[in-house]
This record gives C-alpha cells, structure tokens and sequence, in this order.
C-alpha cells in the first residue's frame, strides 16, 4: 500500500515530467518563430541554390489555435498533447511558403500518441533530461510529416 507522503512524491515526479514534456514541446514550437514579421522574406544561400522563404502572419489564427492546443492539453490531462502540437504545426506549415511553393503538414496526433507515452516516463525517469531528445525526435518527426503542396 503507497503511503500518503509515496503518493505525494509520485505526483510530484508526474508534474516534473509534464513540465519537461511541456516546456520541450514548447520550445521546439519556437524554433523559427517568426510571427511577429509580416510576409518576412528569408534568403538562404548556399554554394548551389539560393531558397526563398516566406511567413505570413496570421496572429488571429496563432490565438485561435493556441487556446485550442492548451484546451486540449487541460481537457485531457496531458495526454491530448500529440494533437495540440499537430494543430500548431498545421498552422505553421498553412502560413509558410518556399520558392513560392505552399508547404503542409501532414502528421496526425494519432502517430505521435504511443511516442509521447514512452517520451513522458523517459523524461520522468530521467528527471528532465531526455526531454532533449524529445525536441530533436519532434523537429524529425515535422520535417519527415511536411510536404510540399503541388
């Protein structure tokens, strides 16, 4: 039988691990987080080509989804957290253009739910350390799930 201080440890380790999950989640959705330049243009020059990017801001859209994503997230407890960070990158990939190319995201919160269960007790076990994985298996997980609209 767990004892009430046991039962007060257990819950404290599971909030440690949503935060870390939470807070790699979050940064991860910041990595180029432009939304506060309108039709910002971006040049990248290598030695062979030369690519053109482009965000559009859409900050009614960014609210909208974002108060959806942390919805999801409080209905769920947690568990709705693949799809939050679906939605969001949907949102980023539908105001993206390359090389005048409209972008998609095509991944589905469904993929994500079995890795983000071993991801969570991977970070709870290490008290917050493989969460530096989980930003690098996330940013792997939205390049291999966009694609371009042709």
């Amino acid at each position: 039988m767990i004892k009430l201080k046991d039962k007060k440890l257990v819950i404290l380790l599971i909030i440690i691990g949503l935060l870390s999950l939470g807070a790699a989640v979050h940064f991860i959705g910041r990595k180029f987080d432009n939304a506060g330049a309108k039709g910002v243009d971006y040049f990248i020059a290598d030695q062979k080509m030369q690519k053109h990017f482009k965000f559009n801001e859409d900050v009614g859209g960014l609210f909208i989804n974002l108060i959806a994503a942390y919805l999801i997230l409080l209905i769920t407890l947690g568990l709705g957290g693949p799809w939050a960070y679906c939605k969001l990158e949907r949102w980023k990939a539908n105001n993206t253009t390359i090389n005048g190319r409209k972008i998609k995201f095509i991944g589905k919160g469904s993929s994500l739910f079995f890795k983000f269960i071993v991801w969570y007790f991977l970070t709870i076990i290490t008290f917050g350390i493989y969460s530096l994985w989980v930003v690098v298996k996330l940013q792997k997980f939205t390049l291999e799930n966009t694609v371009f609209i042709d």
